[in-house]
């Protein structure tokens, strides 16, 4: 006789990934219409590389900026990611996305975020969006180990684990987890009241929901809890809500393309 509690458990599971993959397919056709029908300004500051970004936006000398990157040298960052992914996800699963540290354009962009926050020595960092490897969060929080200073709060629904068994995150090396803080669930309902707890936030990242109204809805909350000279960052602003942002807001920013039809943006506050 079937154990009935383990039959409905298997049900509501199975429900609960048809809901996931519903919400995925409907989420990413909207941000496909956008992509198609609101596309970028050709008005936008575009640079051929992030670094570049920004050398523009805080001035900071190639000297500092080597020193950096000799620091992050010495974490063989990616060989750490990459041996804590063999461990933490399917052998399959992992077969397939091990190539990430070929893809020469974003490392570029993260080796950028890990040059910001060594500037800035920011007190909060807010991303949304981890994904499962977790990347972003990686170079982020090495540079915040390195500055023995500042939080990294990431939000995300962890849609992964409801799905697959295994966490967001999953390359993120345990040496560096002692500066981040995982908030589980959207941005619409997680977002506001952590940065209401937080007062302000130095840097944003946008890398999660990309859905247009998602986006500029994070980038005005996160322009509402920062101050001058704070720093809000988007990945994939392939439409033009991080260009209406812009247009309604006190601050300088710039691009980077990527790929292609990828782009990264940096804007940093003025007022």
């Amino acid at each position: 006789m079937i154990n009935k509690t383990n039959e409905e458990a298997k049900q509501m599971k199975t429900y609960l990934k048809i809901n996931i993959i519903l919400g995925t397919v409907k989420d990413r056709f909207s941000a496909n219409i956008a992509r198609t029908f609101k596309r970028p300004y050709k008005t936008r500051n575009v640079v051929s590389k992030p670094i570049d970004a920004i050398i523009n936006l805080t001035g900071a000398s190639n000297d500092i900026i080597k020193n950096f990157l000799d620091d992050l040298n010495n974490y063989n960052l990616l060989d750490l990611i990459d041996q804590n992914l063999s461990r933490n996800i399917p052998e399959a699963r992992y077969n397939k996305i091990r190539t990430f540290k070929n893809n020469k354009e974003w490392i570029e962009i993260l080796t950028s975020l890990y040059v910001l926050v060594r500037l800035l020595k920011p007190r909060n960092i807010v991303e949304t969006g981890v994904g499962e490897i977790g990347m972003s969060s990686s170079f982020i929080l090495s540079a915040l180990i390195d500055n023995e200073y500042g939080t990294l709060w990431s939000i995300d629904p962890d849609k992964f684990y409801q799905m697959y068994g295994y966490h967001i995150g999953s390359g993120i090396p345990d040496s560096l987890i002692s500066r981040h803080k995982l908030v589980i669930g959207t941005s619409q309902k997680k977002l506001e009241p952590l940065l209401n707890q937080l007062g302000n936030v130095d840097i944003f990242l946008h890398d999660g929901d990309h859905r247009y109204s998602t986006k500029l809805y994070e980038y005005n909350l996160a322009y509402k809890h920062s101050n001058k000279g704070s720093f809000i960052l988007s990945d994939d602003t392939w439409d033009s809500a991080f260009d209406s942002f812009v247009e309604n807001h006190n601050g300088l920013s710039y691009s980077v393309k990527y790929g292609k039809s990828g782009f990264f943006s940096f804007f940093k506050k003025q007022e």
